[in-house]
């Protein structure tokens, strides 16, 4: 039984449950048993709307309903970017019974390409998680890493700029795993190599065979459910949009800066005199299909 977990708010309720949906599609054993973590706000209507589209294919799905108070020595690092609910994810340990050892966290901003056995067969002792993020809870436990996490949000919350990235980077640097790109292919890997934000040289070889055929396509930053998306991938969404409950609904708008829009608007007009175009950060070098 492979383990998934993820922390959507009503509003990413669509975007979950296409990740769902392309897990379930090319793991098709029956053999996924689904989490979210919530709180009590998330509304029934679109519970059933991700169990409906887990259970044809066996698959079952379990909310973790989370009381605020829980998490309330975190409550002042939540901003725009980072609300309440991706740091639920940290205290996973703490919030599943002893009988689950390991946890696959998947964001919602994510497509399965492809079966997830290899992933989750990794051998995890002595790691507390493989980097995409597969968690060895039992480890979790036995190094009471929710307590550590816990003292270091409450007495180093300085030292916190990236949110739970930072949390979980400072308290488990070094028990972590790194795996090949493939198993979570995000969107910097298409950039344009003068903006990639890692040493594109040591890992050259991981990128272009991860970027033939990736495992896990995270779409980090890019948001297809929005219009205007530009990510080279984006019809990867689509494709698995088309076969769910959400087919048909339209995608949302994106809030774009009015400074944004007066520089979009001068340079249309201007790029047929070849003095601007628009400015993508990625090599428009799409990987195979």
């Amino acid at each position: 039984m492979i383990n998934i977990l993820s922390t959507p708010s009503n509003n990413y309720t669509m975007p979950c449950g296409i990740m769902f949906y392309s897990a379930c599609i090319n793991n098709k054993k029956g053999d996924i048993h689904f989490y979210i973590i919530c709180d009590n706000t998330f509304q029934e209507e679109n519970k059933k709307k991700l169990r409906d589209t887990v259970e044809p294919f066996g698959n079952k799905l379990d909310f973790i309903i989370i009381d605020d108070k829980y998490i309330n020595n975190i409550a002042n690092l939540e901003n725009n970017w980072y609300p309440k609910y991706v740091f639920y994810r940290v205290f996973m340990a703490e919030l599943f019974p002893t009988d689950i050892h390991k946890m696959l966290y998947l964001d919602c901003d994510i497509i399965v390409r492809h079966s997830l056995e290899s992933l989750w067969n990794i051998d995890l002792t002595n790691y507390s998680l493989a980097c995409v993020l597969l968690a060895n809870l039992d480890y979790w436990r036995e190094h009471q890493i929710c307590k550590r996490i816990k003292d270091f949000i409450a007495n180093q919350p300085q030292k916190i700029i990236f949110q739970d990235q930072d949390i979980l980077n400072y308290n488990l640097w070094d028990s972590k795993l790194y795996l090949p790109l493939t198993y979570n292919f995000q969107s910097g890997f298409l950039y344009k190599k003068n903006l990639m934000n890692f040493e594109y040289l040591k890992y050259k070889n991981n990128l272009e065979e991860a970027k033939k055929d990736p495992i896990i396509l995270h779409l980090s930053g890019a948001r297809p459910w929005l219009k205007r998306c530009t990510h080279p991938m984006k019809d990867e969404f689509y494709k698995y949009k088309a076969q769910t409950l959400w087919k048909n609904e339209p995608l949302g708008k994106r809030k774009v800066p009015i400074i944004n829009k007066m520089i979009d608007f001068m340079r249309k007009p201007l790029s047929k005199f070849g003095v601007s175009q628009k400015v993508s950060p990625y090599d428009n070098t799409i990987p195979e299909k």
